[in-house]
């Protein structure tokens, strides 16, 4: 879905999302977690990516895949 103008400023939420802070226990904080899916076979081998050699970054080279 796009949005037309600037994103909203980082002290507010989007349009549509309600924050729990206010619904949380005292004392509770509200964090972030990043986390890596990886795929590994039966012999332990983790698949990487091949970014393609015209690539701005580290081109033709093995990565870690990243998961958006």
């Amino acid at each position: 879905m796009p949005r037309d103008g600037p994103p909203p400023p980082a002290d507010s939420a989007p349009d549509g999302v309600r924050l729990l802070r206010h619904e949380a226990p005292e004392g509770t904080e509200l964090h972030i977690v990043g986390v890596h899916l990886y795929l590994q076979d039966e012999h332990g081998r983790i698949l990487l990516g091949l970014r393609h050699p015209d690539s701005a970054y580290a081109g033709n080279t093995w990565h870690f895949l990243a998961v958006h």
